[in-house]
C-alpha cells in the first residue's frame, strides 16, 4: 500500500515501483477530511495480503496514525525528507522511531 501523489505522497515512489515491476494500491484516503480512511485501510488489511504500507508524504496536511492501523505486523515504511516533518509525526506516533 502506498500514499499516492494525490495525498501529498512524493511522486518519486510510485515511479520506482513501476520501474521495479512492484505493484501496489493507493492507501485510502479521505479528501474532505484530509486524512487517512483508517477504517477502509483496516478492511483492506483484513481481506488481502500486503507485503508492507509506505507512508512517503512529501505534502503533510496531517501525519499518518500509525497506532490506527490494527494490523501490527506489517512492516511500515515512512519516507520523511525532513526533520520538520520527522518531529511532526513522531509528536502524533509515540511508539515510532527513526531508523
Amino acid at each position: 500500500l502506498l500514499s499516492s501523489p494525490a495525498q501529498g505522497g512524493h511522486p518519486s515512489i510510485p515511479l520506482l515501483l513501476s520501474l521495479a515491476n512492484i505493484t501496489y494500491d493507493e492507501i485510502p484516503y479521505d479528501y474532505d477530511n484530509f486524512d487517512i480512511n483508517y477504517t477502509r485501510l483496516n478492511e483492506l488489511l483484513i481481506s488481502k495480503h500486503y507485503d508492507g504500507i509506505i507512508f512517503a508524504q512529501s505534502d503533510i496536511l496531517k501525519p499518518a496514525d500509525v497506532s490506527k492501523i490494527k494490523d501490527q505486523n506489517i512492516p511500515i515504511f515512512l519516507l520523511l525528507n525532513t526533520l520538520k516533518k520527522h518531529q511532526q509525526f513522531s509528536q502524533h506516533n509515540s511508539s515510532y522511531k527513526l531508523l
